[in-house]
């Protein structure tokens, strides 16, 4: 499950172990993950209000103020200390309230 988190919040280094690698840019590799589950959509985050106090662009058309939004929330939405208990992680894998359901699928 961390990985998962570290994976969508763009802190995992690519490549093979003991290269140096490049973080993954958040509007390439992080947005798209966000769009494909719908989170980014009209119904969902992508409204024009957002929902639940979270708010990404529609559609994913402004990753900038996307990663704004996802860098904020008072640290509750990443939790750098503790990765598991990020809001980014437990609502859309189910383990707290999310009112689109589940979304991540975790083994």
């Amino acid at each position: 499950m961390r990985s998962v988190f570290l994976l969508t919040t763009g802190f995992v280094l690519l490549g093979s172990i003991g290269a140096r690698a490049e973080a993954p840019l958040f509007g390439r590799e992080v947005v798209p993950v966000l769009y494909k589950l719908g989170c980014s959509a009209g119904a969902c985050h992508g409204s024009f209000s957002g929902k639940g106090g979270f708010r990404l662009s529609l559609f994913a058309a402004d990753p900038i103020a996307d990663y704004r939004e996802v860098r904020g929330g008072f640290g509750r939405r990443m939790n750098h200390q503790f990765p598991d208990n990020s809001l980014l992680l437990l609502k859309p894998t189910g383990r707290l309230v999310h009112g689109g359901g589940v979304k991540l699928q975790t083994r």
